[in-house]
């Protein structure tokens, strides 16, 4: 943005014939290019009122970071995730080097080790009636036709029934479910329903307490590659496998002729190994070092594909809202320090993130407790999408819905002062910030959505198309920069300078947490 002119800004000078106040009128002009001299670095001289960080938020510097992803993932056999290894380094080191070469931020890589998931052997999955043996002529392979959830437990299952599982949020889906059967459950609600009130964890641990042996999860679009994503922290022991959209179709059909029982045997065989990763950190020099804003996002993509608005809308994001601190001369000036952070292995777990904060909490539990609130961006440039903010007045906590709700209603001024549409997301802890609202720290964030289904009513009011999900490429090989054009950059854009306004709102309070607590 163009510095004032000098003319413009320069005081109007008194009557002619008063010489003294003349010259003290001209020196003073000059008086704030003088301490911008001394000062030093880049700077953002706005001598008529307030920089608008978020207005700095571009759409075309956002898409060049975008444009920097996809390259590196193109570069990496069309992935960017951590167990592939390379793209996933890659991103780490574009981060960590466009913060050196453009910022004075204090930026450092956070080397730590986790147990990696990954399968021992291949394992099988196989249907035991002729029908469904003559259909799949060749073996069903692992990778291919059916894969293990991450964090799958091991396990083997013999000639079980398959059940189809309507729903499966509530427990009253089960009701008719035969114990020991394998439950075939859809990751998202039915095509042209309303949304379901849960994600597809909720429906692998509904199944576990129904006494399902195994789960076969599948998506409802017509896609290649089997389902991905992870078996919540209380199946951890349960096989659970993701297949293919082809393989539930014709699975579904026999079970909806109901001339044959159908029934599978498979094997999950899996382990894990010790694996090195990095979280990239950036702290502001200024800012009280006991009130600070962490603003993060995470940096990973899952194996199948390159992460563009998983998550690399959410990198890219928290990128510019840094650069522009420091672009505008902002981040020499903020009252409460801000830490940006992208996150190692999201996409396994929320790896980083709780490693970040159960670190803290073990080696130096005082640092934790300078921490003032999260803020998460993560998949926000969804195609179909909507402006989703975290309901932060539901927190699990009851005491982190007032300061949690009170970053929610910040999000809700800036979408109303635009004109904007917006709706809340369940605070269920899906992402990173959800570590931090273990330990008692409030956080609020962004979404526009990822395999859950827009709705009619959502359809009039963001646009898009309803009865399919908000990104119909969510953890598949087409999340590409051609995924996230039109609705998906219109919402990208909006959502990225609202958060440039809150980092800004909130770094520059005089009291942080007070304000956080009214």
């Amino acid at each position: 943005m163009t510095d004032t002119s000098l003319e413009e800004s320069r005081p109007l000078l008194p009557p002619h014939g008063d010489k003294k106040a003349a010259r003290c009128a001209y020196r003073r002009s000059w008086l704030p290019l003088l301490v911008l001299a001394l000062v030093g670095g880049t700077v953002f001289l706005n001598l008529g009122g307030k920089v608008d960080l978020a207005a700095e938020i571009t759409p075309k510097r956002l898409a060049a970071h975008l444009d920097s992803f996809a390259k590196i993932a193109h570069a990496n056999n069309g992935s960017r995730s951590v167990a592939g290894g390379s793209g996933y380094l890659a991103s780490v080191d574009f981060i960590y080097n466009t913060l050196k070469t453009n910022t004075d931020y204090v930026v450092s890589k956070q080397r730590f080790t986790f147990p990696l998931f990954m399968k021992n052997k291949p394992g099988y999955l196989r249907f035991s009636t002729e029908s469904l043996a003559a259909f799949f002529s060749e073996e069903l392979v692992s990778g291919h036709d059916f894969e293990p959830l991450n964090k799958s437990g091991n396990g083997t299952v013999k000639s079980a029934r398959v059940q189809a599982v309507p729903g499966g949020c509530n427990s009253a889906d089960f009701a008719s479910f035969e114990k020991g059967s394998v439950a075939l459950i859809s990751r998202e609600a039915p095509a042209l329903t309303p949304d379901e009130p849960c994600i597809y964890r909720a429906k692998i641990s509904n199944a576990l307490n129904a006494g399902a042996s195994a789960v076969l999860l599948y998506t409802n679009l017509p896609t290649a590659g089997p389902v991905l994503g992870s078996n919540p922290p209380d199946a951890k022991d349960f096989p659970v496998f993701g297949i293919t959209h082809a393989v539930a179709l014709y699975v579904l059909q026999k079970l909806a002729i109901g001339t044959e029982r159908v029934t599978v045997s498979l094997e999950s065989n899996v382990k894990y190994v010790d694996f090195e990763t990095y979280n990239v950190i950036a702290d502001t020099k200024s800012g009280n070092d006991n009130s600070i804003i962490v603003a993060g996002s995470h940096l990973d993509s899952v194996p199948a594909g390159p992460g563009i608005n998983d998550d690399a809308s959410g990198s890219s994001a928290t990128l510019e809202v840094a650069l522009a601190l420091y672009r505008t001369g902002l981040s020499k000036t903020v009252k409460n320090k801000v830490r940006f952070a992208w996150w190692s292995a999201e996409e396994l777990g929320l790896v980083g993130s709780t490693w970040y904060v159960d670190n803290l909490a073990k080696s130096n539990p005082e640092e934790l407790k300078k921490i003032a609130l999260n803020l998460n961006n993560d998949m926000i440039a969804s195609p179909n999408g909507a402006r989703f903010i975290y309901n932060g007045r539901e927190a699990v906590n009851p005491d982190l819905r007032g300061p949690s709700g009170r970053i929610q209603s910040i999000f809700e001024d800036y979408f109303d002062s635009k004109g904007l549409a917006h709706e809340t997301t369940p605070f269920d802890g899906r992402s990173d910030y959800g570590e931090f609202l273990k330990f008692g720290i409030p956080a609020g964030g962004l979404f526009t959505g990822a395999e859950q289904i827009k709705t009619e009513a959502q359809w009039k009011k963001f646009g898009g198309t309803p009865g399919i999900p908000y990104d119909p490429c969510y953890h598949l090989a087409c999340d590409t920069l051609e995924n996230i054009q039109g609705l998906g950059m219109e919402l990208f854009s909006d959502l990225a300078s609202s958060m440039g306004h809150i980092v800004q709102k909130l770094a520059f309070l005089d009291d942080l947490r007070g304000y956080l607590s009214e």
